[in-house]
């Protein structure tokens, strides 16, 4: 695929069909966009081939701009979509993981793409998944797969519905045209399964950039701790922990029973004192 040629019935660009080698790539202001966006597919200002056009990185952007509010609390999520994103969209070797399944000939007597399938990595798909299923989205006070998983929600969002929803204009009207996914980490016949780069929520995307928060990213979460206590290593129970729940019921019963025999104690040896003083006798 190469350039924009036809819109659908929503307004959005779809590609042209095209067969052939990727082009030199010298627009100054698509070049700063890869930069910026897709530095994994900058080659140099004079050395950077692309199967896409100035206008449609123009466009990319434009969408990555509505994307990144959503996800903008862990940059580590938003990197990790994007770089399948940059390379569905102008990867110079797309032939290798994507093949036009359906293309349509405009008024104009241009053929265009309406349908694609897209051999992608169960390794990328289930991570980029993992790096952004917890991130939150404070305007709307929820989490960002509320709003980019379509009819699932948080909870019931899945790799695979997450990638289907994304990819399917029927039922996202953003989505130009309709991308199937053929999910494995093996080659089928001539197709190698695309496999961007994941950036895990807990680690940084470059030096310059802090690791998504706990409150995004429960890998980034302060991890349990082993009780302390030789007490407790006594039993030969590796399962205990602090502060768990078993432990802290196995300490609060122990701190139960001891203040209970404490106030008993104490309670009997005062009957005791004062049974002398009851019966006239001094002690």
């Amino acid at each position: 695929m190469y350039g924009h040629c036809h819109k659908n019935s929503r307004g959005y660009h779809q590609n042209c069909a095209y067969n052939g080698t990727a082009r030199p790539f010298q627009d100054q202001a698509g070049l700063q966009i890869l930069r910026n966006f897709c530095p994994h597919l900058y080659q140099g200002d004079a050395d950077t081939r692309t199967c896409c056009s100035p206008d449609q990185l123009k466009i990319l952007r434009d969408n990555l701009g509505m994307l990144y509010p959503m996800v903008s609390r862990c940059p580590s999520c938003f990197h990790s979509m994007i770089n399948f994103i940059c390379d569905f969209a102008c990867a110079k070797d797309q032939s290798r993981f994507m093949n036009a399944t359906r293309v349509q000939v405009s008024k104009t007597g241009v053929a265009y793409v309406e349908e694609v399938q897209v051999y992608m990595t169960e390794r990328y798909m289930q991570g980029s998944f993992d790096a952004c299923k917890h991130v939150s989205f404070p305007a709307k006070g929820t989490r960002a797969m509320d709003a980019l998983c379509g009819p699932w929600n948080a909870v019931t969002c899945t790799p695979k519905r997450w990638y289907n929803y994304m990819y399917d204009p029927v039922v996202n009207g953003f989505a130009p045209m309709t991308a199937r996914f053929v999910y494995t980490n093996d080659p089928v016949d001539r197709f190698i399964p695309v496999d961007p780069r994941v950036i895990p929520c807990n680690s940084s995307v470059d030096e310059f950039t802090p690791p998504c928060t706990c409150t995004d990213c429960q890998a980034s979460c302060p991890t349990m701790k082993r009780f302390p206590y030789s007490i407790l290593q006594s039993t030969g129970d590796q399962s205990w922990y602090f502060p768990d729940v078993k432990s802290m019921l196995w300490l609060g019963s122990i701190f139960f029973f001891a203040l209970a025999s404490l106030f008993l104690t104490v309670h009997f040896r005062r009957e005791r004192m004062a049974e002398p003083i009851k019966s006239g006798k001094v002690v």
